[in-house]
């Protein structure tokens, strides 16, 4: 997950910029406008902050345009390999002939039988 957000082709849904300053500006109004305590106002923008940052981590990520485009190039080619490749009954030997396309082929799920021989 590092590396795909790093590469940029991953993002959160729910940035944390955004929540966190949408919860203390909400949480400064009520405070503000219902309380006059300080213990309270300090106690809303702290719990604001822990809230905002909680929903930021637990929402998840989604795929950028970069990542979404990524993502239908290796279907395209999985689609070429599975159109044009037959590597269907090729065996770990095949590497001899196919190259890095049945390493390609057996992490797209299109060379089952070299997966099932490589795998324990």
């Amino acid at each position: 997950m590092k590396r795909a957000t790093s590469a940029g082709f991953v993002t959160r849904v729910l940035p944390l910029v955004d929540m966190s300053g949408a919860f203390i500006t909400t949480a400064i109004g009520f405070a503000l406008f219902f309380f006059t305590r300080p213990v309270v106002y300090v106690t809303l923008v702290i719990a604001a902050q822990v809230l905002g940052t909680a929903i930021c981590l637990v929402s998840g990520r989604a795929l950028t345009r970069s990542g979404r485009r990524h993502r239908a190039r290796w279907g395209a080619f999985r689609r070429y390999i599975h159109r044009h490749g037959q590597l269907d009954g090729v065996g770990p030997a095949g590497i001899v002939m196919w190259g890095p396309y049945l390493a390609y082929g057996v992490v797209l799920g299109e060379a089952d039988d070299a997966a099932r021989v490589l795998t324990p």
